[in-house]
């Protein structure tokens, strides 16, 4: 039975496709015929959509999963054909109102005339509030969708569910039906934990996991710092150099004086060269003698041979 409708929907893909776009060979082929064949399996992607959301919708709606592996169709599709657990329930979400409130948008997903994550859209904004209401909207929707950007469109459709809501803009906190939580465990007992929740209920479980992960933190081995070699903990700070001439309380440099500090300043290697090398327990080698030299008028020396001091 499986194999007969394999063969059938592998006949109908290869009708949608075309031989050509299904055998074609990328590396060999031209610009043209990549881009041709591109759209053609995108129109047989759709195809396939089609087929599968009618296809999950029955066997939904005939409870079949349940009743032979005791799984929802859902957790049964995403087991079996190794999807995400979230794309298997849009799928299966979309299958369902596919066959009430959405029967007549999916008309266009069966003409190949939107895809999937069209569809998709029109099932995320049809809340239970407006079902009734946007059953003809999502007709009309699903018919604009040509020959418009795909965000756009999705703005559109999301613009009209909110007209349609009486009670205002569609409360995410209200919509219980898309928090998703996901949990396993390997065989090493290792924990794998995945959830989109929405509203005041993620914000609640957001806080939780980080007080727990605080907690855990707490219990860590406490942590020491680093130890300082002696011989950098020895050195004496730059902060406890003794006082260059003229700065002491008593003693107020002249103008010119404190005009050449200021320029020292500037000059940061000069200035190290000018403090006191011979400081106990200073890391940096003494420069070299240099032979004595007359006063220069912007040195301290020379102001001070100029003011007869």
């Amino acid at each position: 039975m499986y194999d007969a409708v394999a063969g059938e929907l592998q006949r109908r893909v290869w009708d949608v496709a075309g031989a050509q776009a299904i055998g074609i060979d990328p590396d060999a082929a031209t610009d043209d015929e990549l881009m041709g064949a591109a759209l053609e399996l995108e129109r047989a992607r759709r195809a396939l959509d089609a087929v599968a959301t009618r296809v999950l919708g029955e066997l939904d709606a005939r409870g079949a999963t349940d009743a032979h592996d005791g799984m929802r169709t859902p957790q049964w599709l995403a087991h079996h054909a190794g999807l995400p657990a979230a794309a298997a329930s849009d799928r299966v979400r979309y299958a369902r109102k596919a066959r009430s409130a959405l029967r007549l948008a999916d008309e266009s997903l069966q003409a190949g005339r939107i895809g999937f994550q069209h569809a998709k859209v029109l099932s995320d904004a049809c809340n239970p509030r407006i079902a009734d209401e946007f059953a003809e909207e999502a007709a009309l929707l699903a018919e604009s969708a040509e020959g418009i950007t795909f965000e756009r469109w999705r703005r559109e459709v999301l613009a009209r569910a909110d007209l349609l809501d009486a009670d205002g803009g569609h409360d995410p906190s209200q919509d219980i039906a898309r928090n998703r939580l996901t949990k396993g465990a390997t065989i090493d007992e290792t924990y794998h934990l995945s959830a989109r929740l929405i509203g005041s209920d993620g914000e609640l479980v957001s806080q939780s996991i980080d007080r727990v992960a605080d907690e855990l933190f707490r219990r860590l081995p406490h942590r020491t710092a680093p130890a300082v070699p002696s011989d950098v903990a020895g050195a004496r700070p730059r902060g406890d150099l003794p006082p260059r001439d003229g700065d002491g309380p008593d003693e107020q440099p002249c103008t010119a004086d404190r005009h050449h500090r200021r320029h020292q300043r500037c000059r940061p290697r000069r200035r190290a060269h000018t403090r006191g090398h011979a400081t106990a327990g200073r890391l940096d080698p003494p420069p070299a003698v240099r032979p004595s030299a007359p006063p220069d008028r912007d040195h301290p020396a020379g102001c001070a041979a100029r003011h007869g001091s």
